[in-house]
Protein backbone atom coordinates (compact mmCIF):
# COMPACT_ATOMS: atom_id res chain seq x y z
CA UNK A 1 0.00 0.00 0.00
CA UNK A 2 1.21 3.57 -0.66
CA UNK A 3 2.15 5.56 2.43
CA UNK A 4 -0.18 8.53 2.84
CA UNK A 5 2.38 10.30 5.03
CA UNK A 6 5.01 9.85 2.32
CA UNK A 7 2.54 11.20 -0.25
CA UNK A 8 1.85 14.18 2.03
CA UNK A 9 5.58 14.96 2.24
CA UNK A 10 6.19 14.25 -1.45
CA UNK A 11 3.61 16.85 -2.46
CA UNK A 12 5.56 19.38 -0.38
CA UNK A 13 9.00 18.65 -1.86
CA UNK A 14 8.51 16.72 -5.15
CA UNK A 15 10.65 13.99 -3.54
CA UNK A 16 10.28 11.80 -0.45
CA UNK A 17 12.43 13.10 2.43
CA UNK A 18 13.88 11.28 5.41
CA UNK A 19 13.96 7.54 6.02
CA UNK A 20 10.42 6.85 4.81
CA UNK A 21 9.59 5.29 1.43
CA UNK A 22 6.55 5.51 -0.79
CA UNK A 23 5.33 2.21 0.67
CA UNK A 24 3.58 1.98 4.01
CA UNK A 25 5.71 0.26 6.66
CA UNK A 26 8.96 0.22 4.66
CA UNK A 27 11.86 2.51 5.66
CA UNK A 28 15.39 3.30 4.49
CA UNK A 29 18.63 3.37 6.43
CA UNK A 30 19.58 7.09 6.45
CA UNK A 31 22.87 8.27 4.92
CA UNK A 32 25.95 8.07 7.19
CA UNK A 33 24.22 5.51 9.46
CA UNK A 34 24.67 1.84 10.10
CA UNK A 35 22.01 -0.57 11.30
CA UNK A 36 22.37 -3.87 13.12
CA UNK A 37 19.72 -6.49 13.91
CA UNK A 38 20.40 -9.13 16.56
CA UNK A 39 18.99 -12.65 16.68
CA UNK A 40 16.06 -11.40 18.76
CA UNK A 41 15.04 -8.87 16.13
CA UNK A 42 16.23 -5.84 18.09
CA UNK A 43 17.29 -3.03 15.77
CA UNK A 44 20.07 -0.54 16.48
CA UNK A 45 20.57 2.50 14.23
CA UNK A 46 23.60 4.71 14.75
CA UNK A 47 25.24 7.59 12.91
CA UNK A 48 28.90 7.08 12.03
CA UNK A 49 29.75 10.47 10.44
CA UNK A 50 28.44 14.02 10.57
CA UNK A 51 29.44 17.61 9.83
CA UNK A 52 30.28 19.63 12.93
CA UNK A 53 30.11 23.29 11.80
CA UNK A 54 32.39 24.14 14.71
CA UNK A 55 33.90 27.40 13.44
CA UNK A 56 37.68 27.66 13.44
CA UNK A 57 38.38 31.41 13.77
CA UNK A 58 42.04 30.89 12.83
CA UNK A 59 40.99 30.20 9.22
CA UNK A 60 41.25 33.44 7.25
CA UNK A 61 40.49 33.95 3.56
CA UNK A 62 43.95 33.05 2.33
CA UNK A 63 44.09 29.85 4.38
CA UNK A 64 40.56 28.91 3.31
CA UNK A 65 41.31 29.54 -0.36
CA UNK A 66 44.55 27.56 -0.36
CA UNK A 67 43.19 24.67 1.71
CA UNK A 68 39.93 24.44 -0.24
CA UNK A 69 41.87 24.19 -3.50
CA UNK A 70 44.12 21.45 -2.12
CA UNK A 71 41.16 19.49 -0.73
CA UNK A 72 39.12 19.80 -3.94
CA UNK A 73 42.14 18.74 -5.97
CA UNK A 74 42.73 15.76 -3.69
CA UNK A 75 39.03 14.84 -3.80
CA UNK A 76 39.06 14.75 -7.62
CA UNK A 77 42.33 12.82 -7.68
CA UNK A 78 40.93 10.15 -5.35
CA UNK A 79 37.99 9.60 -7.67
CA UNK A 80 40.18 9.05 -10.71
CA UNK A 81 41.37 5.70 -9.41
CA UNK A 82 39.90 3.23 -11.89
CA UNK A 83 40.86 0.77 -14.59
CA UNK A 84 38.03 1.97 -16.85
CA UNK A 85 37.47 5.23 -18.81
CA UNK A 86 36.26 8.24 -16.77
CA UNK A 87 34.33 11.26 -18.01
CA UNK A 88 32.65 14.34 -16.51
CA UNK A 89 29.02 15.47 -16.59
CA UNK A 90 29.66 19.11 -17.43
CA UNK A 91 26.60 21.27 -16.76
CA UNK A 92 28.27 24.58 -17.51
CA UNK A 93 27.89 25.63 -13.89
CA UNK A 94 30.66 26.37 -11.44
CA UNK A 95 30.85 23.01 -9.67
CA UNK A 96 31.22 20.69 -12.65
CA UNK A 97 33.58 23.20 -14.29
CA UNK A 98 35.81 22.98 -11.21
CA UNK A 99 35.82 19.19 -11.52
CA UNK A 100 36.93 19.40 -15.17
CA UNK A 101 39.65 21.95 -14.39
CA UNK A 102 41.08 19.91 -11.52
CA UNK A 103 40.84 16.61 -13.39
CA UNK A 104 42.85 18.25 -16.16
CA UNK A 105 45.80 18.45 -13.73
CA UNK A 106 45.86 14.69 -13.24
CA UNK A 107 45.37 13.17 -16.70
CA UNK A 108 47.39 13.10 -19.87
CA UNK A 109 44.64 12.18 -22.33
CA UNK A 110 41.81 14.58 -23.27
CA UNK A 111 38.90 14.48 -20.85
CA UNK A 112 35.54 13.25 -22.10
CA UNK A 113 32.84 15.77 -21.16
CA UNK A 114 29.07 15.50 -21.63
CA UNK A 115 26.48 18.26 -21.44
CA UNK A 116 22.72 18.62 -21.72
CA UNK A 117 20.63 21.62 -22.67
CA UNK A 118 17.34 22.94 -24.02
CA UNK A 119 16.10 25.21 -26.77
CA UNK A 120 14.58 27.46 -24.08
CA UNK A 121 17.36 29.96 -23.33
CA UNK A 122 16.64 30.53 -19.62
CA UNK A 123 17.08 26.76 -19.03
CA UNK A 124 20.11 26.29 -21.28
CA UNK A 125 23.73 26.32 -20.06
CA UNK A 126 25.30 24.68 -23.11
CA UNK A 127 27.16 27.85 -24.18
CA UNK A 128 28.94 27.91 -20.79
CA UNK A 129 29.74 24.20 -20.97
CA UNK A 130 31.28 24.80 -24.39
CA UNK A 131 33.52 27.55 -22.96
CA UNK A 132 34.88 25.12 -20.37
CA UNK A 133 35.27 22.33 -22.91
CA UNK A 134 37.23 24.59 -25.26
CA UNK A 135 39.38 25.97 -22.43
CA UNK A 136 40.52 22.50 -21.37
CA UNK A 137 40.34 20.96 -24.87
CA UNK A 138 38.04 18.16 -23.85
CA UNK A 139 36.36 15.66 -26.13
CA UNK A 140 32.96 17.23 -25.76
CA UNK A 141 29.51 15.97 -26.68
CA UNK A 142 26.11 17.56 -26.13
CA UNK A 143 22.47 16.56 -26.20
CA UNK A 144 19.52 18.95 -26.52
CA UNK A 145 16.42 17.59 -24.77
CA UNK A 146 13.13 18.10 -26.60
CA UNK A 147 9.54 17.59 -25.45
CA UNK A 148 9.27 14.52 -27.68
CA UNK A 149 12.29 12.89 -26.00
CA UNK A 150 10.77 13.45 -22.57
CA UNK A 151 7.36 12.13 -23.63
CA UNK A 152 8.95 8.97 -24.99
CA UNK A 153 10.67 8.39 -21.62
CA UNK A 154 7.48 8.71 -19.56
CA UNK A 155 6.69 6.80 -17.41
CA UNK A 156 9.64 4.43 -17.99
CA UNK A 157 12.22 6.57 -16.20
CA UNK A 158 10.39 6.11 -12.89
CA UNK A 159 11.18 2.39 -13.01
CA UNK A 160 14.84 3.35 -12.53
CA UNK A 161 14.02 5.50 -9.51
CA UNK A 162 11.49 3.10 -7.93
CA UNK A 163 9.69 5.86 -6.03
CA UNK A 164 7.67 9.00 -6.78
CA UNK A 165 10.14 11.66 -7.81
CA UNK A 166 9.65 14.95 -9.63
CA UNK A 167 12.94 16.82 -9.64
CA UNK A 168 13.06 18.36 -13.09
CA UNK A 169 16.76 17.55 -13.47
CA UNK A 170 16.29 13.76 -13.47
CA UNK A 171 15.26 13.32 -17.10
CA UNK A 172 18.00 15.58 -18.55
CA UNK A 173 20.48 13.68 -16.38
CA UNK A 174 19.16 10.43 -17.87
CA UNK A 175 19.86 11.69 -21.39
CA UNK A 176 23.33 13.04 -20.68
CA UNK A 177 24.24 9.71 -19.02
CA UNK A 178 22.90 7.92 -22.08
CA UNK A 179 25.29 10.03 -24.14
CA UNK A 180 28.24 9.17 -21.87
CA UNK A 181 27.69 5.41 -21.68
CA UNK A 182 29.05 4.82 -25.19
CA UNK A 183 32.52 6.05 -24.20
CA UNK A 184 33.06 5.83 -20.42
CA UNK A 185 32.12 3.64 -17.46
CA UNK A 186 32.60 6.21 -14.65
CA UNK A 187 31.46 9.84 -14.59
CA UNK A 188 32.31 12.63 -12.17
CA UNK A 189 29.68 15.25 -11.36
CA UNK A 190 29.43 18.45 -9.34
CA UNK A 191 26.74 17.81 -6.74
CA UNK A 192 27.56 19.02 -3.25
CA UNK A 193 29.31 22.27 -4.14
CA UNK A 194 26.36 24.49 -3.26
CA UNK A 195 25.99 22.99 0.21
CA UNK A 196 29.70 23.14 1.02
CA UNK A 197 30.52 26.54 -0.47
CA UNK A 198 27.26 28.50 0.17
CA UNK A 199 25.92 28.45 -3.38
CA UNK A 200 22.14 28.67 -3.27
CA UNK A 201 20.09 31.85 -3.70
CA UNK A 202 18.20 30.88 -0.56
CA UNK A 203 21.25 31.67 1.57
CA UNK A 204 21.45 35.20 0.20
CA UNK A 205 17.71 35.55 0.64
CA UNK A 206 17.98 34.56 4.29
CA UNK A 207 20.65 37.18 4.99
CA UNK A 208 18.79 39.91 3.09
CA UNK A 209 15.55 39.04 4.90
CA UNK A 210 17.16 39.88 8.24
CA UNK A 211 17.56 43.48 7.02
CA UNK A 212 14.25 43.55 5.15
CA UNK A 213 12.35 42.73 8.33
CA UNK A 214 13.44 46.10 9.72
CA UNK A 215 11.10 47.80 7.22
CA UNK A 216 7.75 48.53 8.93
CA UNK A 217 5.30 45.72 8.36
CA UNK A 218 2.57 47.97 6.96
CA UNK A 219 4.96 49.15 4.21
CA UNK A 220 5.92 45.56 3.39
CA UNK A 221 2.32 44.36 3.23
CA UNK A 222 0.49 47.37 1.81
CA UNK A 223 3.03 48.73 -0.61
CA UNK A 224 5.82 46.30 -1.53
CA UNK A 225 3.64 43.16 -1.53
CA UNK A 226 0.99 44.88 -3.65
CA UNK A 227 3.57 45.74 -6.30
CA UNK A 228 5.14 42.27 -6.30
CA UNK A 229 1.77 40.51 -6.53
CA UNK A 230 1.05 42.44 -9.73
CA UNK A 231 4.08 41.00 -11.49
CA UNK A 232 2.97 38.81 -14.43
CA UNK A 233 3.34 35.04 -14.05
CA UNK A 234 6.47 33.79 -15.85
CA UNK A 235 7.46 30.36 -17.18
CA UNK A 236 11.16 31.28 -17.16
CA UNK A 237 13.68 29.57 -14.90
CA UNK A 238 14.06 31.43 -11.56
CA UNK A 239 12.13 34.43 -12.86
CA UNK A 240 12.01 37.73 -10.96
CA UNK A 241 8.32 37.11 -10.27
CA UNK A 242 9.07 33.73 -8.68
CA UNK A 243 11.94 35.01 -6.55
CA UNK A 244 10.16 38.13 -5.32
CA UNK A 245 6.97 36.31 -4.36
CA UNK A 246 8.88 33.57 -2.56
CA UNK A 247 11.04 36.14 -0.77
CA UNK A 248 8.05 38.10 0.52
CA UNK A 249 6.10 34.98 1.44
CA UNK A 250 8.79 33.85 3.88
CA UNK A 251 9.32 37.13 5.73
CA UNK A 252 7.39 36.35 8.90
CA UNK A 253 8.47 32.71 9.20
CA UNK A 254 11.23 31.13 11.29
CA UNK A 255 14.54 30.42 9.45
CA UNK A 256 13.76 26.74 8.69
CA UNK A 257 10.17 27.58 7.72
CA UNK A 258 11.33 30.40 5.43
CA UNK A 259 13.93 28.07 3.91
CA UNK A 260 11.18 25.55 3.22
CA UNK A 261 9.04 28.30 1.70
CA UNK A 262 11.65 28.78 -1.03
CA UNK A 263 11.48 25.09 -1.91
CA UNK A 264 7.84 24.28 -1.16
CA UNK A 265 5.67 22.90 -3.95
CA UNK A 266 2.27 22.73 -2.21
CA UNK A 267 1.36 24.08 1.23
CA UNK A 268 -0.54 22.02 3.80
CA UNK A 269 -3.69 24.00 3.00
CA UNK A 270 -3.29 23.34 -0.73
CA UNK A 271 -2.66 19.64 -0.15
CA UNK A 272 -5.72 19.21 2.03
CA UNK A 273 -7.77 20.85 -0.69
CA UNK A 274 -6.47 18.21 -3.14
CA UNK A 275 -7.18 15.19 -0.95
CA UNK A 276 -10.29 13.04 -1.29
CA UNK A 277 -12.54 12.47 1.71
CA UNK A 278 -11.03 9.00 2.02
CA UNK A 279 -7.53 10.49 2.33
CA UNK A 280 -8.66 13.21 4.72
CA UNK A 281 -10.10 10.56 7.04
CA UNK A 282 -6.55 9.23 7.51
CA UNK A 283 -5.45 12.57 8.90
CA UNK A 284 -3.98 14.07 11.00
CA UNK A 285 -0.75 13.65 9.12
CA UNK A 286 2.48 15.07 10.49
CA UNK A 287 3.35 18.48 9.03
CA UNK A 288 6.06 18.24 6.35
CA UNK A 289 8.03 21.15 7.77
CA UNK A 290 9.21 18.80 10.55
CA UNK A 291 11.96 17.55 8.23
CA UNK A 292 13.49 21.02 8.10
CA UNK A 293 12.80 22.16 11.67
CA UNK A 294 14.05 18.92 13.27
CA UNK A 295 17.40 19.00 11.45
CA UNK A 296 17.76 22.77 11.93
CA UNK A 297 17.18 22.50 15.68
CA UNK A 298 19.45 19.47 16.09
CA UNK A 299 22.58 21.56 15.46
CA UNK A 300 23.36 23.60 18.56
CA UNK A 301 25.74 26.46 19.21
CA UNK A 302 26.08 27.74 15.62
CA UNK A 303 24.59 30.60 13.61
CA UNK A 304 21.32 30.19 11.72
CA UNK A 305 22.87 30.23 8.23
CA UNK A 306 25.21 27.38 9.17
CA UNK A 307 22.15 25.48 10.34
CA UNK A 308 20.58 26.00 6.90
CA UNK A 309 23.74 24.67 5.23
CA UNK A 310 23.60 21.66 7.55
CA UNK A 311 19.91 21.21 6.74
CA UNK A 312 20.51 21.13 2.98
CA UNK A 313 23.45 18.74 3.43
CA UNK A 314 21.18 16.35 5.35
CA UNK A 315 17.96 16.60 3.33
CA UNK A 316 18.10 18.24 -0.09
CA UNK A 317 21.47 16.78 -1.10
CA UNK A 318 20.93 13.10 -0.15
CA UNK A 319 17.14 12.83 -0.58
CA UNK A 320 16.85 14.72 -3.86
CA UNK A 321 20.10 15.45 -5.71
CA UNK A 322 21.91 12.20 -4.97
CA UNK A 323 18.82 10.13 -5.83
CA UNK A 324 18.75 11.72 -9.27
CA UNK A 325 22.50 11.37 -9.74
CA UNK A 326 22.69 7.73 -8.65
CA UNK A 327 19.54 6.35 -10.29
CA UNK A 328 19.87 8.10 -13.65
CA UNK A 329 23.53 7.10 -14.02
CA UNK A 330 22.89 3.49 -12.97
CA UNK A 331 20.06 3.32 -15.51
CA UNK A 332 22.92 3.21 -18.03
CA UNK A 333 25.31 1.12 -15.89
CA UNK A 334 27.46 4.17 -15.20
CA UNK A 335 29.14 4.72 -11.86
CA UNK A 336 28.75 8.34 -10.75
CA UNK A 337 31.36 9.77 -8.38
CA UNK A 338 30.86 13.09 -6.59
CA UNK A 339 34.15 14.75 -5.53
CA UNK A 340 32.61 17.83 -3.88
CA UNK A 341 30.92 15.65 -1.25
CA UNK A 342 34.34 14.43 -0.06
CA UNK A 343 34.27 14.19 3.77
CA UNK A 344 37.62 15.97 4.26
CA UNK A 345 36.53 18.83 2.00
CA UNK A 346 33.04 19.27 3.44
CA UNK A 347 34.23 19.02 7.04
CA UNK A 348 36.86 21.72 6.42
CA UNK A 349 34.38 24.04 4.72
CA UNK A 350 31.91 23.59 7.57
CA UNK A 351 34.56 25.02 9.94
CA UNK A 352 35.40 28.08 7.79
CA UNK A 353 33.96 31.22 9.44
CA UNK A 354 30.84 32.54 7.75
CA UNK A 355 32.32 36.00 7.10
CA UNK A 356 35.16 34.28 5.22
CA UNK A 357 33.14 31.93 3.01
CA UNK A 358 30.17 34.26 2.44
CA UNK A 359 31.50 37.87 2.46
CA UNK A 360 29.12 40.53 1.17
CA UNK A 361 26.70 37.74 0.21
CA UNK A 362 29.09 36.51 -2.50
CA UNK A 363 28.07 32.92 -3.09
CA UNK A 364 30.88 30.34 -3.49
CA UNK A 365 33.42 33.02 -2.69
CA UNK A 366 36.15 30.60 -1.58
CA UNK A 367 35.61 28.31 -4.57
CA UNK A 368 35.78 31.28 -6.94
CA UNK A 369 38.94 32.62 -5.29
CA UNK A 370 40.62 29.22 -5.42
CA UNK A 371 39.93 28.86 -9.15
CA UNK A 372 41.01 32.35 -10.23
CA UNK A 373 43.38 32.10 -13.17
CA UNK A 374 42.28 28.53 -13.84
CA UNK A 375 38.62 28.83 -14.86
CA UNK A 376 37.52 31.39 -17.47
CA UNK A 377 36.00 34.60 -16.07
CA UNK A 378 32.71 33.82 -17.80
CA UNK A 379 32.38 30.81 -15.49
CA UNK A 380 33.78 32.46 -12.36
CA UNK A 381 31.30 35.34 -12.64
CA UNK A 382 28.17 33.61 -13.97
CA UNK A 383 24.96 33.32 -12.00
CA UNK A 384 23.64 29.94 -10.95
CA UNK A 385 20.95 28.50 -13.22
CA UNK A 386 20.60 24.84 -12.30
CA UNK A 387 19.31 21.93 -14.34
CA UNK A 388 15.57 21.52 -14.88
CA UNK A 389 13.14 20.87 -17.70
CA UNK A 390 10.76 23.71 -18.73
CA UNK A 391 7.63 21.80 -17.77
CA UNK A 392 5.64 24.95 -16.92
CA UNK A 393 5.87 26.08 -20.54
CA UNK A 394 5.45 22.60 -22.03
CA UNK A 395 2.28 21.90 -20.01
CA UNK A 396 0.56 24.67 -21.94
CA UNK A 397 1.48 23.18 -25.30
CA UNK A 398 3.52 20.02 -25.93
CA UNK A 399 2.51 18.22 -22.70
CA UNK A 400 -1.07 19.45 -22.37
CA UNK A 401 -2.69 16.30 -23.74
CA UNK A 402 -0.37 14.10 -21.64
CA UNK A 403 -1.38 15.98 -18.50
CA UNK A 404 -5.08 15.85 -19.32
CA UNK A 405 -4.80 12.12 -19.96
CA UNK A 406 -3.06 11.14 -16.70
CA UNK A 407 -5.04 13.64 -14.61
CA UNK A 408 -8.37 12.78 -16.22
CA UNK A 409 -11.12 13.01 -13.55
CA UNK A 410 -12.03 9.32 -13.86
CA UNK A 411 -8.40 8.25 -13.61
CA UNK A 412 -7.82 10.50 -10.60
CA UNK A 413 -10.99 9.39 -8.88
CA UNK A 414 -10.04 5.71 -9.20
CA UNK A 415 -6.96 6.26 -7.03
CA UNK A 416 -9.15 7.26 -4.11
CA UNK A 417 -6.48 9.78 -3.10
CA UNK A 418 -7.42 13.08 -4.72
CA UNK A 419 -10.43 15.25 -5.56
CA UNK A 420 -10.57 15.47 -9.37
CA UNK A 421 -12.16 18.93 -9.30
CA UNK A 422 -9.25 20.36 -7.27
CA UNK A 423 -6.67 18.97 -9.68
CA UNK A 424 -8.71 20.33 -12.58
CA UNK A 425 -8.57 23.76 -10.97
CA UNK A 426 -4.76 23.54 -10.75
CA UNK A 427 -4.61 22.75 -14.46
CA UNK A 428 -7.07 25.46 -15.47
CA UNK A 429 -5.22 28.15 -13.50
CA UNK A 430 -1.95 27.06 -15.08
CA UNK A 431 -3.27 26.91 -18.65
CA UNK A 432 -4.81 30.38 -18.24
CA UNK A 433 -1.55 31.83 -16.93
CA UNK A 434 -3.10 32.92 -13.64
CA UNK A 435 -0.67 30.86 -11.54
CA UNK A 436 2.47 28.91 -12.40
CA UNK A 437 1.44 25.47 -11.10
CA UNK A 438 4.13 23.71 -13.14
CA UNK A 439 6.01 22.15 -10.21
CA UNK A 440 2.82 20.98 -8.52
CA UNK A 441 1.43 19.47 -11.73
CA UNK A 442 4.75 17.80 -12.57
CA UNK A 443 4.76 16.28 -9.09
CA UNK A 444 1.18 15.02 -9.29
CA UNK A 445 1.74 13.69 -12.81
CA UNK A 446 4.79 11.73 -11.69
CA UNK A 447 2.97 10.37 -8.65
CA UNK A 448 0.08 9.18 -10.85
CA UNK A 449 2.51 7.47 -13.22
CA UNK A 450 4.37 5.83 -10.33
CA UNK A 451 1.08 4.70 -8.77
CA UNK A 452 0.00 2.94 -11.95
CA UNK A 453 3.40 1.25 -12.28
CA UNK A 454 3.78 0.07 -8.69
CA UNK A 455 0.27 -0.12 -7.17
CA UNK A 456 -1.77 -1.89 -9.89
Amino acid sequence: MPSIQALHDYLTFDYIPGNQTAFDGIYEVPPAHWMSIDIHGNIELQRYWDLSFETDKSIDEEIATRQAFDLMDRAVSRRLIADVPIGVLLSGGMDSSVVVALMNHHVTEPIHTYSVGFRESSFNELPYAKIVAETFRTRHREVVVTPRMVRDLLPKYLTYIDEPYADGSAIPTYFVCQLAKDEVVVVLSGEGGDEAFVGYETYSAFMVSQKFKQIPRWIRENLIAQIVNRLPVSDKKLSLEFKMKRFLGGQDLSPPQAHLWWRIVLTDFQKRNLYSQQTLEQLPLVNSERHFTDVFESLNGVDDLSKLLYLDSNIFLPDDLMIKNDRMSMAHSLEARVPLTDPDLTEFMSRVPLNVKFPRLRKKHIMRRSMEGILPNEILNKKKIGLEIPYSKWFKNEFKDLLLNYLDPKRVSETGLFRPESINMLMEDHFAGRVDNGRALWGILNYMMWLELYIP
